[in-house]
């Protein structure tokens, strides 16, 4: 049950990651690390520079 439930979660942020990226970039600009440092705040949301 709790491989499911990780793999729903992975799911999940895979399906918002773009979502959450706009909304950062609704603000102005930003390279790679500042949007992973942006989303990594919220310590929901836990992205690299290379998948952003």
């Amino acid at each position: 049950m709790a491989a499911e439930s990780d793999a729903l979660l992975t799911q999940l942020r895979k399906g918002v990651l773009e979502y959450c990226v706009l909304a950062c970039l609704h603000s102005g600009r930003a390279y790679g690390l500042e949007l992973a440092t942006r989303l990594s705040r919220h310590q929901v949301l836990f992205a690299s520079e290379g998948t952003l």
